[in-house]
């Protein structure tokens, strides 16, 4: 989940009442999506996302990474379902769908398989 914060730039002291905060000019301070919502308008906040994933999860997907990077062109059914089963394990829905873009992009490009 997103961590939002907000940052007085202009002015000593902010109090936003409809959201509980209050602000000194320089301290970040943490928001809710709401509030990020509201402030992004405002010229005298620098509001920022940290959409950075929590460590599990960043595991999750250097896994599914690290699947992708094995594969290759000719790469067996068993190891694409290998590698589906990983990205499968991803929460972040935005990690997972560009993880899933790469393996669809390797599929898109695998030879037909030889029936001899």
């Amino acid at each position: 989940m997103p961590k939002y914060t907000a940052e007085l730039k202009e002015g000593e002291n902010f109090a936003l009442v409809p959201f509980g905060l209050s602000f000194k000019k320089g301290q970040v301070v943490e928001i809710s999506e709401d509030a990020y919502n509201y402030l992004q308008e405002n010229s005298l906040f620098e509001v920022k996302i940290d959409a950075s994933l929590n460590k599990a999860e960043q595991k999750r997907v250097d896994a599914a990474e690290k699947a992708l990077s094995e594969l290759t062109v000719e790469s067996e059914q068993l190891q694409l379902d290998a590698c589906q089963k990983s990205i499968d394990a991803v929460k972040d829905e935005e990690a997972k769908a560009a993880l899933q873009h790469k393996l669809d992009e390797l599929i898109a490009t695998k030879p037909p398989a030889n029936k001899d």
